[in-house]
């Protein structure tokens, strides 16, 4: 089905991969896979790194500061649009960042990194605890800290 390409795409799935993912051989690789598996690839190794940073910040933050209040969703999401807005300007206004490389870290990663969904589960886990101005606290910090250092990123990528 491979044709010639199949020694070579085989050797890629070995234990021999790292040597096939070489600059010389990142076209080939396209070819044999196509640009929707690249795609697919960078979502996949982005969402990982994205979902391991996210785990262990917030266990860090949680272990120093203890679990009263959402501090290791509070310091994913706030940092996380920091570096969303910082990527956001060198792929936007500098043009550092190539397609797949935004599609890796901006997607990928962030996506995975920040999560609105466990900001609105502790918020209610908050709030069904009786606990309503922590829960607001921390929807107006999260919203608009997030948005200033989203702001913070996108200017600092501005002036790099």
């Amino acid at each position: 089905m491979l044709g010639e390409n199949s020694e070579f795409f085989c050797d890629i799935l070995s234990d021999r991969a790292g040597s096939y993912f070489s600059v010389d051989n990142l076209d080939k690789i396209a070819g044999l896979l196509g640009n929707a598996m690249i795609k697919l690839i960078n979502l996949i190794i982005g969402g990982a790194a994205g979902t391991i940073a996210r785990y262990f910040l917030a266990g860090v933050v949680y272990r120093f500061m203890g679990t009263s209040f959402p501090y290791g969703t509070l310091i994913v999401n706030i940092s996380g649009c920091f570096l969303l807005g910082f990527l956001a300007s060198l792929s936007d206004k500098k043009f550092m960042l190539g397609p797949d490389i935004r599609l890796l870290l901006m997607i990928g990663f962030c996506g995975a990194f920040t999560t609105f969904s466990t900001l609105i589960f502790e918020t209610d886990n908050l709030l069904r605890n009786g606990q309503a101005i922590r829960a607001s606290v921390n929807i107006f910090v999260s919203v608009i800290l997030g948005f200033v250092l989203f702001r913070a990123g996108n200017f600092i990528g501005e002036i790099i």
